[in-house]
Protein backbone atom coordinates (compact mmCIF):
# COMPACT_ATOMS: atom_id res chain seq x y z
CA UNK A 1 0.00 0.00 0.00
CA UNK A 2 0.92 3.92 -0.97
CA UNK A 3 0.84 6.15 1.51
CA UNK A 4 -1.90 8.30 -0.21
CA UNK A 5 -4.30 5.00 -0.59
CA UNK A 6 -3.35 4.93 3.35
CA UNK A 7 -4.45 8.29 3.45
CA UNK A 8 -7.71 8.08 1.41
CA UNK A 9 -8.40 4.98 3.58
CA UNK A 10 -8.42 7.28 6.53
CA UNK A 11 -10.77 10.14 4.68
CA UNK A 12 -13.53 7.76 3.38
CA UNK A 13 -13.58 5.96 6.94
CA UNK A 14 -14.43 9.13 8.44
CA UNK A 15 -16.60 10.44 5.31
CA UNK A 16 -14.80 13.82 5.49
CA UNK A 17 -13.61 16.23 2.71
CA UNK A 18 -9.55 17.44 1.60
CA UNK A 19 -11.17 21.05 3.15
CA UNK A 20 -12.20 19.31 7.02
CA UNK A 21 -9.08 17.62 6.74
CA UNK A 22 -6.92 20.67 5.98
CA UNK A 23 -8.85 22.54 8.31
CA UNK A 24 -8.35 19.99 11.18
CA UNK A 25 -4.83 19.60 10.41
CA UNK A 26 -3.60 23.38 9.73
CA UNK A 27 -2.02 22.11 6.47
CA UNK A 28 -3.26 23.89 3.01
CA UNK A 29 -5.99 22.00 0.77
CA UNK A 30 -3.51 22.26 -1.89
CA UNK A 31 -1.01 19.58 -0.04
CA UNK A 32 -3.56 17.76 1.33
CA UNK A 33 -4.81 17.13 -1.93
CA UNK A 34 -1.28 16.55 -3.36
CA UNK A 35 -0.57 14.34 -0.39
CA UNK A 36 -3.96 12.38 -1.74
CA UNK A 37 -3.24 11.98 -5.89
CA UNK A 38 0.13 10.75 -4.92
CA UNK A 39 2.28 13.27 -5.97
CA UNK A 40 3.57 14.48 -2.82
CA UNK A 41 4.65 12.38 0.57
CA UNK A 42 5.49 14.20 4.00
CA UNK A 43 8.80 13.19 5.50
CA UNK A 44 8.60 10.32 8.30
CA UNK A 45 9.97 12.62 10.71
CA UNK A 46 8.18 15.84 9.09
CA UNK A 47 6.06 18.25 11.15
CA UNK A 48 3.16 18.10 8.48
CA UNK A 49 2.91 14.18 8.94
CA UNK A 50 2.39 14.84 12.57
CA UNK A 51 -0.03 17.49 11.78
CA UNK A 52 -1.49 15.34 9.06
CA UNK A 53 -2.20 12.66 12.13
CA UNK A 54 -3.31 15.29 14.75
CA UNK A 55 -5.85 16.23 11.85
CA UNK A 56 -7.59 13.09 11.35
CA UNK A 57 -7.37 11.77 15.40
CA UNK A 58 -9.41 15.58 15.99
CA UNK A 59 -11.75 14.70 13.92
CA UNK A 60 -12.01 10.81 14.76
CA UNK A 61 -12.54 11.92 18.26
CA UNK A 62 -15.60 14.24 17.00
CA UNK A 63 -17.06 11.71 15.50
CA UNK A 64 -16.89 9.64 18.37
CA UNK A 65 -18.43 12.40 20.25
CA UNK A 66 -21.21 13.15 18.31
CA UNK A 67 -22.37 9.55 17.03
CA UNK A 68 -20.46 7.49 19.81
CA UNK A 69 -19.06 5.51 16.80
CA UNK A 70 -14.98 5.02 16.19
CA UNK A 71 -14.42 1.53 15.54
CA UNK A 72 -11.19 1.75 14.80
CA UNK A 73 -10.27 3.92 17.82
CA UNK A 74 -8.26 5.74 15.48
CA UNK A 75 -5.96 7.84 18.29
CA UNK A 76 -2.95 10.24 16.92
CA UNK A 77 -0.22 7.43 18.03
CA UNK A 78 -1.58 4.87 15.85
CA UNK A 79 -2.27 7.01 12.89
CA UNK A 80 1.51 8.57 12.83
CA UNK A 81 2.96 5.18 13.39
CA UNK A 82 1.12 3.56 10.54
CA UNK A 83 1.57 6.75 8.42
CA UNK A 84 5.18 6.02 8.86
CA UNK A 85 5.59 2.78 8.40
CA UNK A 86 4.31 3.14 4.92
CA UNK A 87 6.59 6.02 3.92
CA UNK A 88 9.82 4.05 5.15
CA UNK A 89 8.87 1.29 3.61
CA UNK A 90 7.80 3.55 0.78
CA UNK A 91 11.89 4.82 1.40
CA UNK A 92 13.10 1.24 0.97
CA UNK A 93 11.33 0.56 -2.30
CA UNK A 94 12.95 4.10 -3.41
CA UNK A 95 16.46 2.83 -2.33
CA UNK A 96 15.74 -0.34 -4.20
CA UNK A 97 14.96 1.50 -7.28
CA UNK A 98 17.79 3.76 -7.18
CA UNK A 99 19.95 0.42 -6.87
CA UNK A 100 18.50 -1.32 -10.22
CA UNK A 101 18.46 1.89 -12.28
CA UNK A 102 22.67 1.78 -11.78
CA UNK A 103 22.85 -1.46 -11.69
CA UNK A 104 20.99 -1.12 -15.37
CA UNK A 105 22.84 1.96 -16.09
CA UNK A 106 25.96 0.13 -15.34
CA UNK A 107 25.58 -3.24 -17.05
CA UNK A 108 23.86 -1.83 -19.78
CA UNK A 109 26.59 0.92 -20.61
CA UNK A 110 23.84 3.68 -21.28
CA UNK A 111 25.34 6.87 -21.77
CA UNK A 112 23.13 9.36 -19.45
CA UNK A 113 23.76 12.07 -21.20
CA UNK A 114 22.07 10.75 -24.36
CA UNK A 115 19.03 9.25 -22.18
CA UNK A 116 18.99 12.33 -20.54
CA UNK A 117 18.21 14.45 -23.48
CA UNK A 118 15.46 11.44 -24.71
CA UNK A 119 13.74 11.57 -21.79
CA UNK A 120 13.39 15.41 -21.23
CA UNK A 121 15.44 15.66 -17.68
CA UNK A 122 18.50 17.49 -16.79
CA UNK A 123 22.05 15.06 -16.88
CA UNK A 124 23.35 16.40 -13.87
CA UNK A 125 19.36 16.09 -12.03
CA UNK A 126 20.01 12.33 -13.40
CA UNK A 127 23.16 12.19 -11.29
CA UNK A 128 21.65 13.27 -8.24
CA UNK A 129 18.88 10.67 -8.50
CA UNK A 130 21.54 7.89 -9.32
CA UNK A 131 23.44 8.88 -5.83
CA UNK A 132 20.38 9.42 -4.17
CA UNK A 133 20.85 13.09 -3.31
CA UNK A 134 17.39 14.01 -5.49
CA UNK A 135 14.08 12.15 -5.94
CA UNK A 136 12.21 12.60 -8.83
CA UNK A 137 8.78 14.52 -8.19
CA UNK A 138 6.64 11.63 -10.04
CA UNK A 139 9.09 9.09 -9.48
CA UNK A 140 6.08 6.43 -11.78
CA UNK A 141 6.64 9.01 -14.64
CA UNK A 142 10.34 8.98 -14.41
CA UNK A 143 10.56 5.18 -14.59
CA UNK A 144 8.09 4.96 -17.86
CA UNK A 145 10.55 6.98 -19.34
CA UNK A 146 13.41 5.59 -18.45
CA UNK A 147 11.86 2.52 -19.80
CA UNK A 148 10.61 3.51 -22.97
CA UNK A 149 13.68 4.83 -23.19
CA UNK A 150 15.53 1.10 -22.57
CA UNK A 151 13.33 -0.75 -24.58
CA UNK A 152 13.95 1.13 -27.56
CA UNK A 153 17.33 1.27 -27.75
CA UNK A 154 18.85 -2.23 -25.83
CA UNK A 155 16.17 -4.63 -27.98
CA UNK A 156 18.66 -6.78 -30.47
CA UNK A 157 22.24 -8.02 -30.02
CA UNK A 158 24.73 -7.93 -27.61
CA UNK A 159 22.27 -5.26 -26.02
CA UNK A 160 19.56 -7.62 -25.35
CA UNK A 161 21.95 -10.54 -24.30
CA UNK A 162 22.67 -7.96 -21.43
CA UNK A 163 19.16 -6.60 -20.57
CA UNK A 164 18.05 -10.46 -19.99
CA UNK A 165 20.98 -11.22 -17.64
CA UNK A 166 20.34 -7.62 -16.03
CA UNK A 167 16.77 -8.69 -15.23
CA UNK A 168 17.77 -12.39 -14.82
CA UNK A 169 15.22 -13.38 -17.62
CA UNK A 170 16.03 -15.35 -20.75
CA UNK A 171 16.03 -13.69 -24.01
CA UNK A 172 13.32 -15.29 -25.36
CA UNK A 173 10.90 -13.90 -22.45
CA UNK A 174 11.51 -10.44 -24.30
CA UNK A 175 9.47 -10.86 -27.71
CA UNK A 176 8.66 -7.14 -27.93
CA UNK A 177 8.93 -3.58 -26.94
CA UNK A 178 6.45 -3.34 -25.41
CA UNK A 179 6.85 -6.48 -23.07
CA UNK A 180 10.20 -5.59 -22.45
CA UNK A 181 8.60 -2.27 -21.09
CA UNK A 182 6.37 -3.77 -18.85
CA UNK A 183 9.12 -6.57 -17.29
CA UNK A 184 11.81 -3.93 -16.97
CA UNK A 185 9.24 -1.46 -15.34
CA UNK A 186 8.83 -4.17 -12.51
CA UNK A 187 12.67 -4.51 -12.48
CA UNK A 188 12.95 -1.42 -12.05
CA UNK A 189 9.88 -0.40 -9.41
CA UNK A 190 10.54 -2.91 -6.74
CA UNK A 191 12.65 -5.99 -5.91
CA UNK A 192 11.23 -7.77 -8.77
CA UNK A 193 13.14 -10.85 -8.49
CA UNK A 194 11.83 -11.45 -5.02
CA UNK A 195 7.99 -10.99 -5.95
CA UNK A 196 8.69 -13.68 -8.80
CA UNK A 197 10.33 -16.11 -6.37
CA UNK A 198 7.49 -15.38 -4.06
CA UNK A 199 4.64 -15.42 -6.29
CA UNK A 200 5.65 -19.01 -8.16
CA UNK A 201 6.03 -20.23 -4.90
CA UNK A 202 2.35 -19.40 -4.00
CA UNK A 203 1.57 -20.83 -6.78
CA UNK A 204 3.57 -24.17 -6.17
CA UNK A 205 2.09 -24.38 -2.48
CA UNK A 206 -0.96 -24.08 -4.00
CA UNK A 207 -0.65 -27.35 -6.67
CA UNK A 208 1.17 -29.17 -3.21
CA UNK A 209 -1.79 -29.46 -0.80
CA UNK A 210 -4.47 -28.94 -3.01
CA UNK A 211 -6.43 -32.31 -2.87
CA UNK A 212 -9.18 -32.69 -5.64
CA UNK A 213 -11.06 -35.49 -3.47
CA UNK A 214 -11.23 -33.01 -0.86
CA UNK A 215 -12.63 -29.93 -3.12
CA UNK A 216 -15.13 -32.13 -4.65
CA UNK A 217 -16.28 -33.32 -0.97
CA UNK A 218 -16.07 -29.78 0.28
CA UNK A 219 -18.52 -28.07 -2.69
CA UNK A 220 -20.62 -31.04 -2.44
CA UNK A 221 -19.43 -31.65 -6.55
CA UNK A 222 -21.42 -34.67 -6.53
CA UNK A 223 -24.47 -33.30 -5.54
CA UNK A 224 -24.46 -30.51 -8.01
CA UNK A 225 -27.10 -31.05 -10.41
CA UNK A 226 -26.84 -29.28 -13.88
CA UNK A 227 -30.45 -27.45 -14.22
CA UNK A 228 -32.42 -28.64 -16.66
CA UNK A 229 -35.08 -25.67 -16.72
CA UNK A 230 -36.04 -24.43 -19.22
CA UNK A 231 -34.40 -20.37 -18.73
CA UNK A 232 -35.74 -17.92 -21.32
CA UNK A 233 -33.18 -15.31 -22.97
CA UNK A 234 -33.23 -12.88 -25.64
CA UNK A 235 -31.70 -13.60 -29.07
CA UNK A 236 -29.28 -10.18 -28.51
CA UNK A 237 -28.73 -8.31 -25.97
CA UNK A 238 -26.63 -5.53 -24.66
CA UNK A 239 -25.63 -4.46 -21.82
CA UNK A 240 -23.93 -1.19 -20.32
CA UNK A 241 -21.82 -0.38 -17.08
CA UNK A 242 -20.15 -2.64 -14.64
CA UNK A 243 -23.12 -3.79 -12.92
CA UNK A 244 -24.75 -4.56 -15.87
CA UNK A 245 -21.87 -6.68 -17.54
CA UNK A 246 -21.20 -8.86 -14.12
CA UNK A 247 -25.20 -9.84 -15.09
CA UNK A 248 -23.94 -10.91 -18.91
CA UNK A 249 -21.04 -12.71 -17.46
CA UNK A 250 -23.95 -14.66 -15.38
CA UNK A 251 -26.12 -15.22 -17.98
CA UNK A 252 -23.46 -16.37 -20.44
CA UNK A 253 -22.53 -19.29 -17.84
CA UNK A 254 -26.35 -19.68 -17.74
CA UNK A 255 -26.96 -20.06 -21.20
CA UNK A 256 -24.19 -22.61 -21.73
CA UNK A 257 -25.21 -24.60 -19.37
CA UNK A 258 -28.72 -24.94 -19.59
CA UNK A 259 -28.09 -25.68 -23.22
CA UNK A 260 -28.04 -28.97 -24.62
CA UNK A 261 -24.93 -28.62 -26.29
CA UNK A 262 -21.41 -30.31 -25.51
CA UNK A 263 -19.34 -28.44 -27.64
CA UNK A 264 -15.83 -26.89 -26.17
CA UNK A 265 -16.10 -23.54 -24.81
CA UNK A 266 -13.51 -20.71 -25.60
CA UNK A 267 -13.14 -17.72 -23.16
CA UNK A 268 -10.41 -14.73 -23.49
CA UNK A 269 -10.79 -11.11 -21.63
CA UNK A 270 -8.53 -8.58 -21.56
CA UNK A 271 -11.13 -6.65 -19.76
CA UNK A 272 -10.15 -4.88 -16.12
CA UNK A 273 -11.45 -7.09 -13.54
CA UNK A 274 -10.45 -5.22 -10.40
CA UNK A 275 -13.80 -4.11 -9.80
CA UNK A 276 -15.80 -7.50 -10.69
CA UNK A 277 -13.35 -8.94 -8.45
CA UNK A 278 -14.30 -6.49 -5.24
CA UNK A 279 -17.84 -8.39 -5.82
CA UNK A 280 -17.56 -11.73 -3.72
CA UNK A 281 -21.54 -12.92 -4.69
CA UNK A 282 -20.34 -12.09 -8.46
CA UNK A 283 -16.93 -14.52 -8.05
CA UNK A 284 -18.73 -17.19 -6.21
CA UNK A 285 -21.85 -17.55 -8.87
CA UNK A 286 -18.67 -16.93 -11.37
CA UNK A 287 -17.02 -19.60 -9.90
CA UNK A 288 -20.15 -21.93 -9.74
CA UNK A 289 -20.92 -21.58 -13.35
CA UNK A 290 -17.83 -22.51 -14.59
CA UNK A 291 -18.11 -25.74 -12.39
CA UNK A 292 -21.49 -26.45 -13.34
CA UNK A 293 -20.28 -26.62 -16.94
CA UNK A 294 -17.17 -28.83 -15.76
CA UNK A 295 -19.68 -31.07 -14.44
CA UNK A 296 -21.75 -31.20 -17.50
CA UNK A 297 -18.56 -32.37 -19.02
CA UNK A 298 -17.83 -29.51 -21.46
CA UNK A 299 -13.78 -28.68 -22.49
CA UNK A 300 -12.88 -25.07 -21.13
CA UNK A 301 -10.61 -23.17 -23.73
CA UNK A 302 -8.61 -19.97 -21.74
CA UNK A 303 -6.74 -17.62 -23.12
CA UNK A 304 -5.48 -16.04 -19.80
CA UNK A 305 -4.58 -12.14 -20.42
CA UNK A 306 -0.71 -12.00 -19.38
CA UNK A 307 -0.27 -8.40 -19.43
CA UNK A 308 0.12 -7.93 -16.17
CA UNK A 309 2.54 -7.82 -13.05
CA UNK A 310 3.65 -11.24 -12.64
CA UNK A 311 2.33 -11.32 -9.15
CA UNK A 312 -0.90 -10.94 -10.43
CA UNK A 313 -0.77 -13.63 -13.07
CA UNK A 314 0.26 -16.04 -10.78
CA UNK A 315 -2.56 -15.39 -8.12
CA UNK A 316 -5.05 -15.94 -11.02
CA UNK A 317 -3.66 -18.72 -12.11
CA UNK A 318 -3.74 -20.46 -8.57
CA UNK A 319 -7.79 -19.40 -8.31
CA UNK A 320 -7.96 -22.12 -11.71
CA UNK A 321 -6.21 -24.55 -9.83
CA UNK A 322 -9.49 -26.96 -8.93
CA UNK A 323 -10.59 -26.30 -12.65
CA UNK A 324 -7.08 -27.55 -13.89
CA UNK A 325 -6.75 -30.62 -11.74
CA UNK A 326 -10.08 -31.68 -13.64
CA UNK A 327 -8.24 -31.80 -16.67
CA UNK A 328 -11.32 -30.14 -18.49
CA UNK A 329 -9.41 -26.78 -19.38
CA UNK A 330 -6.89 -26.19 -22.07
CA UNK A 331 -5.04 -22.47 -21.17
CA UNK A 332 -2.98 -20.42 -23.50
CA UNK A 333 -1.69 -16.86 -23.32
CA UNK A 334 -0.14 -14.53 -26.51
CA UNK A 335 3.59 -14.13 -26.85
CA UNK A 336 2.45 -10.38 -28.33
CA UNK A 337 1.21 -7.96 -25.05
CA UNK A 338 -2.49 -6.88 -25.72
CA UNK A 339 -3.42 -3.27 -27.21
CA UNK A 340 -2.92 -1.41 -24.14
CA UNK A 341 -5.93 1.29 -25.00
CA UNK A 342 -8.45 -1.54 -25.79
CA UNK A 343 -9.82 -3.99 -23.85
CA UNK A 344 -12.10 -6.83 -25.34
CA UNK A 345 -14.10 -10.08 -24.16
CA UNK A 346 -14.67 -13.60 -26.23
CA UNK A 347 -16.63 -15.80 -25.17
CA UNK A 348 -18.55 -18.63 -27.22
CA UNK A 349 -20.06 -22.00 -26.60
CA UNK A 350 -22.10 -24.07 -28.42
CA UNK A 351 -25.39 -21.90 -26.98
CA UNK A 352 -24.14 -18.47 -26.61
CA UNK A 353 -21.83 -16.10 -27.27
CA UNK A 354 -20.61 -12.77 -25.30
CA UNK A 355 -18.63 -10.04 -26.70
CA UNK A 356 -17.18 -7.25 -24.64
CA UNK A 357 -15.08 -4.00 -25.18
CA UNK A 358 -13.61 -0.95 -23.55
CA UNK A 359 -11.44 1.54 -23.39
CA UNK A 360 -8.46 1.19 -21.44
CA UNK A 361 -9.52 1.37 -17.59
CA UNK A 362 -12.45 3.32 -18.20
CA UNK A 363 -14.77 -0.08 -17.41
CA UNK A 364 -17.55 1.48 -16.92
CA UNK A 365 -18.50 3.10 -19.77
CA UNK A 366 -17.99 -0.34 -21.87
CA UNK A 367 -20.47 -2.53 -22.76
CA UNK A 368 -21.01 -6.31 -23.50
CA UNK A 369 -23.48 -7.91 -26.26
CA UNK A 370 -25.11 -11.23 -26.01
CA UNK A 371 -26.56 -13.06 -28.72
CA UNK A 372 -27.69 -17.00 -29.04
CA UNK A 373 -28.19 -16.48 -32.88
CA UNK A 374 -27.07 -19.26 -34.54
CA UNK A 375 -25.10 -17.53 -37.48
CA UNK A 376 -23.50 -14.96 -34.80
CA UNK A 377 -22.58 -18.17 -32.47
CA UNK A 378 -20.52 -19.33 -35.45
CA UNK A 379 -19.29 -16.43 -36.36
CA UNK A 380 -17.41 -15.63 -32.61
CA UNK A 381 -16.51 -19.34 -32.59
CA UNK A 382 -14.39 -19.05 -36.24
CA UNK A 383 -13.21 -15.92 -34.15
CA UNK A 384 -12.20 -18.09 -30.98
CA UNK A 385 -10.71 -20.75 -33.19
CA UNK A 386 -8.71 -17.98 -34.67
CA UNK A 387 -7.26 -16.88 -31.74
CA UNK A 388 -6.72 -20.08 -30.14
CA UNK A 389 -4.28 -20.85 -33.15
CA UNK A 390 -2.29 -17.49 -32.65
CA UNK A 391 -1.56 -18.47 -28.96
CA UNK A 392 0.30 -20.55 -27.36
CA UNK A 393 0.03 -23.01 -24.84
CA UNK A 394 0.25 -21.44 -21.45
CA UNK A 395 0.88 -24.96 -19.76
CA UNK A 396 -0.03 -28.46 -21.00
CA UNK A 397 -1.72 -30.28 -18.62
CA UNK A 398 -1.69 -33.96 -18.34
CA UNK A 399 -4.03 -36.96 -16.49
CA UNK A 400 -4.29 -40.07 -16.60
CA UNK A 401 -6.64 -39.98 -19.65
CA UNK A 402 -3.71 -38.55 -21.37
CA UNK A 403 -0.98 -40.43 -20.56
CA UNK A 404 -0.40 -41.65 -24.19
CA UNK A 405 0.00 -38.29 -25.17
CA UNK A 406 2.77 -37.45 -21.74
CA UNK A 407 4.55 -40.20 -22.91
CA UNK A 408 4.89 -39.08 -26.00
CA UNK A 409 6.14 -35.71 -25.34
CA UNK A 410 8.53 -37.26 -22.56
CA UNK A 411 10.05 -39.60 -25.57
CA UNK A 412 10.31 -36.72 -27.87
CA UNK A 413 12.11 -34.21 -25.35
CA UNK A 414 14.66 -36.92 -24.53
CA UNK A 415 15.54 -37.66 -28.04
CA UNK A 416 16.89 -34.26 -27.83
CA UNK A 417 20.44 -32.83 -26.21
CA UNK A 418 19.49 -30.81 -22.89
CA UNK A 419 20.44 -30.08 -18.87
CA UNK A 420 18.00 -31.39 -16.84
CA UNK A 421 17.74 -30.66 -13.28
CA UNK A 422 14.77 -32.46 -11.17
CA UNK A 423 14.06 -31.92 -7.54
CA UNK A 424 11.88 -33.67 -5.09
CA UNK A 425 10.67 -34.61 -1.63
CA UNK A 426 10.69 -38.60 -2.70
CA UNK A 427 13.99 -40.65 -4.64
CA UNK A 428 13.84 -41.24 -8.22
CA UNK A 429 11.89 -43.89 -9.22
CA UNK A 430 14.00 -44.78 -12.19
CA UNK A 431 17.14 -45.88 -9.50
CA UNK A 432 15.12 -47.95 -7.48
CA UNK A 433 16.50 -51.78 -7.65
CA UNK A 434 13.62 -54.52 -9.10
CA UNK A 435 13.83 -56.54 -5.85
CA UNK A 436 13.25 -53.63 -3.78
CA UNK A 437 10.38 -52.46 -5.34
CA UNK A 438 8.93 -55.88 -5.83
CA UNK A 439 9.28 -56.22 -2.19
CA UNK A 440 7.88 -52.92 -1.45
CA UNK A 441 4.83 -53.27 -4.26
CA UNK A 442 3.74 -56.89 -1.85
CA UNK A 443 3.94 -55.04 1.36
CA UNK A 444 1.55 -52.51 -0.17
CA UNK A 445 -0.88 -55.44 -1.30
CA UNK A 446 -0.99 -54.15 -4.98
CA UNK A 447 -1.90 -56.73 -6.80
CA UNK A 448 -0.19 -58.60 -9.97
CA UNK A 449 -2.30 -56.98 -12.65
CA UNK A 450 -1.03 -53.71 -11.10
CA UNK A 451 1.93 -55.04 -9.92
CA UNK A 452 2.58 -55.95 -13.84
CA UNK A 453 1.58 -52.63 -15.31
CA UNK A 454 3.89 -50.57 -12.60
CA UNK A 455 6.86 -52.52 -13.41
CA UNK A 456 5.82 -52.24 -17.13
CA UNK A 457 5.96 -47.81 -16.69
CA UNK A 458 9.08 -48.04 -15.11
CA UNK A 459 10.83 -49.66 -17.21
CA UNK A 460 9.66 -47.55 -19.97
CA UNK A 461 10.52 -45.19 -17.89
CA UNK A 462 14.14 -46.27 -17.19
CA UNK A 463 14.74 -46.22 -21.24
CA UNK A 464 13.62 -42.86 -21.36
CA UNK A 465 15.78 -41.68 -18.90
CA UNK A 466 19.10 -43.84 -20.70
CA UNK A 467 18.51 -41.87 -23.77
CA UNK A 468 17.99 -38.91 -22.17
CA UNK A 469 21.47 -39.63 -20.15
CA UNK A 470 22.64 -40.40 -23.58
CA UNK A 471 22.06 -36.92 -25.22
CA UNK A 472 22.20 -35.23 -22.22
CA UNK A 473 22.73 -34.56 -18.72
CA UNK A 474 20.36 -35.05 -15.12
CA UNK A 475 21.04 -34.08 -11.96
CA UNK A 476 18.40 -34.76 -8.91
CA UNK A 477 18.62 -32.70 -6.22
CA UNK A 478 17.12 -34.98 -3.10
CA UNK A 479 15.80 -33.55 0.11
CA UNK A 480 17.95 -34.52 3.43
CA UNK A 481 15.10 -35.83 5.15
CA UNK A 482 15.53 -35.45 9.04
CA UNK A 483 14.47 -38.17 11.00
CA UNK A 484 11.33 -36.71 12.65
CA UNK A 485 10.31 -35.28 9.22
CA UNK A 486 10.32 -39.09 8.24
CA UNK A 487 8.16 -40.10 11.19
CA UNK A 488 5.60 -37.72 10.62
CA UNK A 489 5.59 -37.31 6.55
CA UNK A 490 7.55 -40.93 4.91
CA UNK A 491 8.08 -40.37 1.56
CA UNK A 492 6.41 -41.88 -1.09
CA UNK A 493 7.25 -43.97 -4.41
CA UNK A 494 7.46 -41.44 -7.24
CA UNK A 495 4.73 -43.05 -9.29
CA UNK A 496 3.15 -39.84 -11.24
CA UNK A 497 4.70 -40.77 -14.62
CA UNK A 498 2.66 -43.84 -13.94
CA UNK A 499 -0.18 -41.65 -12.70
CA UNK A 500 -0.68 -44.44 -10.20
CA UNK A 501 -3.57 -43.23 -7.58
CA UNK A 502 -2.39 -44.68 -4.02
CA UNK A 503 0.80 -43.42 -1.84
CA UNK A 504 2.86 -45.65 -1.62
CA UNK A 505 5.39 -45.32 1.51
CA UNK A 506 8.99 -46.06 2.29
CA UNK A 507 9.90 -47.32 5.74
CA UNK A 508 13.32 -46.00 6.64
CA UNK A 509 15.19 -49.30 6.06
CA UNK A 510 13.44 -49.51 2.60
CA UNK A 511 14.49 -45.89 1.55
CA UNK A 512 18.21 -45.90 2.62
CA UNK A 513 18.55 -49.05 0.95
CA UNK A 514 16.78 -47.12 -2.33
CA UNK A 515 19.03 -44.21 -1.42
CA UNK A 516 22.19 -46.50 -1.72
CA UNK A 517 21.47 -47.26 -5.11
CA UNK A 518 20.65 -43.83 -5.88
CA UNK A 519 25.09 -43.55 -5.18
CA UNK A 520 25.32 -46.73 -7.25
CA UNK A 521 23.24 -44.99 -10.21
CA UNK A 522 25.28 -42.03 -10.17
CA UNK A 523 28.57 -44.08 -10.30
CA UNK A 524 27.83 -46.03 -13.03
CA UNK A 525 26.17 -42.87 -15.18
CA UNK A 526 28.47 -40.22 -16.04
CA UNK A 527 25.98 -37.96 -17.24
CA UNK A 528 23.72 -37.93 -13.82
CA UNK A 529 24.59 -36.95 -10.28
CA UNK A 530 22.99 -36.20 -7.73
CA UNK A 531 22.90 -34.23 -4.25
CA UNK A 532 21.14 -33.29 -1.08
CA UNK A 533 19.72 -30.11 -0.19
CA UNK A 534 18.86 -29.18 3.00
CA UNK A 535 15.17 -27.67 2.60
CA UNK A 536 12.49 -28.49 0.18
CA UNK A 537 9.14 -26.82 0.57
CA UNK A 538 7.11 -29.64 -0.85
CA UNK A 539 6.13 -33.07 -0.28
CA UNK A 540 3.50 -33.79 -3.19
CA UNK A 541 5.19 -32.28 -6.29
CA UNK A 542 8.62 -32.72 -8.08
CA UNK A 543 10.17 -30.05 -10.52
CA UNK A 544 11.99 -31.02 -13.30
CA UNK A 545 13.75 -28.00 -15.14
CA UNK A 546 14.92 -28.52 -19.22
CA UNK A 547 17.21 -25.75 -19.23
CA UNK A 548 16.23 -22.46 -21.32
CA UNK A 549 13.03 -25.05 -22.51
CA UNK A 550 10.34 -26.02 -20.63
CA UNK A 551 9.14 -26.76 -16.81
CA UNK A 552 7.76 -29.86 -15.87
CA UNK A 553 5.56 -29.85 -12.32
CA UNK A 554 4.65 -33.27 -11.30
CA UNK A 555 1.89 -33.73 -8.56
CA UNK A 556 2.72 -37.43 -7.27
CA UNK A 557 -1.27 -37.72 -6.12
CA UNK A 558 -4.56 -36.42 -5.44
CA UNK A 559 -4.85 -36.54 -8.42
CA UNK A 560 -1.48 -37.76 -10.16
CA UNK A 561 -1.01 -35.07 -12.76
CA UNK A 562 1.98 -33.07 -14.67
CA UNK A 563 1.80 -29.40 -15.87
CA UNK A 564 4.25 -28.90 -18.71
CA UNK A 565 5.32 -25.11 -18.82
CA UNK A 566 6.73 -23.15 -21.69
CA UNK A 567 5.62 -19.58 -20.97
CA UNK A 568 8.89 -17.80 -20.75
CA UNK A 569 8.48 -16.03 -17.37
CA UNK A 570 7.22 -18.75 -15.78
CA UNK A 571 9.53 -21.30 -16.84
CA UNK A 572 12.59 -18.90 -15.58
CA UNK A 573 10.65 -18.25 -12.20
CA UNK A 574 10.75 -21.80 -11.82
CA UNK A 575 14.33 -22.27 -12.83
CA UNK A 576 15.46 -20.01 -10.37
CA UNK A 577 13.87 -21.87 -7.41
CA UNK A 578 15.16 -24.77 -7.87
CA UNK A 579 18.62 -23.08 -8.54
CA UNK A 580 18.32 -21.93 -5.12
CA UNK A 581 17.67 -25.43 -3.89
CA UNK A 582 21.52 -26.70 -5.43
CA UNK A 583 22.91 -23.21 -3.88
CA UNK A 584 21.45 -24.37 -0.33
CA UNK A 585 22.85 -27.99 -0.85
CA UNK A 586 25.70 -29.04 1.16
CA UNK A 587 28.37 -29.80 -1.01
Amino acid sequence: MQFNELLNEYISELNISSKELADASGLSPTVISRYRNGNREPGSDSPQLKQLAEGLAKIAAERQRQTGNNPHKLNTDDILAALKQIIDSSDSNTRQTISNLNELINKLKINVSDMSRAINYDASFISRIRTGQRIPQNMDKFIHNVTIYVAKNYSAGEALSSLADVLGLSEDTLTDTTTMQCLIKQWLSTSTRDKLSASAMNFLNELDTFDLDDYMRQIHFDDIMVPVKPFSFPAAKNYYGVKAMKEAELDFLKATVLSRSKKPVYMYSDMPMADMGQDEDFKKKYIMGLGLMIRKGLHINVIHNINRPFEEMMMGLSGYIPLYMTGQISPYYFDRVANPIFSQLNNVSGAAALEGQCVGTHHDDGKYYFTNNRREIEYYRKRALNMIDTALPLMNIYRYEQADEFNKMQSEAVRKSGTYLRISYSLPIYTIPDELLTRMLLRHGINDDERKLLLAGITEHRKRIHELLTNGALQDIIFDIPDDEFDSHPPCLSLSNMFFPRNLTYTKDEYHEHLEAVTSYANQHSNYSFQFSSSYDFRNIAITICHKKWAMVSKNHSPAIHFVIKHPLLRDALEKLVAAQIKSAPP
